[in-house]
């Protein structure tokens, strides 16, 4: 090989790197688009989310917030008629998140492109704990939550957030209907939407799940 092809490989090779460095391309999150939303557990954890590097859809629906300009999906089952889904904004964030339930049964399914949404709030006055309550839902059906955000001056990059969707029935709200734990097993419950039913030695008895525990017979006491 020539020194004249040797010092154009270089050349091609150097300018590559060039070109990669000075263009970074970062990987969108995997619920970018409404078709790869990520599904909620009802009554399970907070889900923690954030819009860094996401994009718009083409011709994405954006309702009560037309300047968003980073939308990201989550979706879930729907186990009640009435139910409620809560975003927790970080409150390092320089502006508000907006968000928006869509139920694209009738809509043609994603990307969610026309029509309005079942419950919205806005980027502009915030706040930054969002609650949709959501009533007359379709037990069974597939309903869509859109988390939006205006990555513009003076807003930071991106907002980070968590997420939960939540019914309105709980079991363990009464102490007479308590639910019967076992030792060593672990439970995942939530205390969204129970009420006070007695007071407590201390803390607060605005919202309060029962449990029940029988001590095992070997168990020394």
């Amino acid at each position: 090989m020539n020194k004249s092809i040797k010092y154009r490989i270089l050349n091609l090779i150097l300018l590559g790197l060039f070109v990669s460095c000075g263009n970074n391309v970062f990987a969108q999150p995997t619920n970018d688009d409404c078709a790869g939303a990520i599904t909620l557990t009802v009554n399970g954890l907070c889900n923690n989310g954030s819009t860094q590097y996401a994009t718009l859809e083409g011709s994405e629906a954006l309702d009560c917030n037309p300047s968003a300009t980073q939308t990201v999906w989550y979706n879930f089952v729907a186990t009640a008629t009435d139910m409620d889904v809560i975003i927790l904004g970080n409150t390092g964030n320089k502006c508000y998140h907006g968000s928006a339930v869509w139920d694209t049964t009738g809509n043609g399914g994603c990307p969610v492109t026309s029509g309005s949404a079942l419950s919205c709030e806005d980027m502009v006055s915030g706040p930054l704990s969002q609650g949709h309550e959501l009533t007359g839902l379709t037990i069974g059906n597939t309903y869509y939550v859109q988390i939006s955000y205006d990555d513009n001056p003076p807003c930071n990059q991106y907002v980070d957030f968590c997420v939960g969707v939540y019914d309105n029935e709980v079991s363990e709200d009464d102490c007479g209907d308590a639910q019967d734990v076992t030792a060593g097993t672990a439970y995942t419950v939530s205390n969204v939407n129970t009420t006070a039913d007695g007071d407590l030695c201390s803390g607060s008895t605005e919202n309060n799940i029962w449990f029940t525990w029988t001590v095992p017979s070997d168990w020394v006491v």
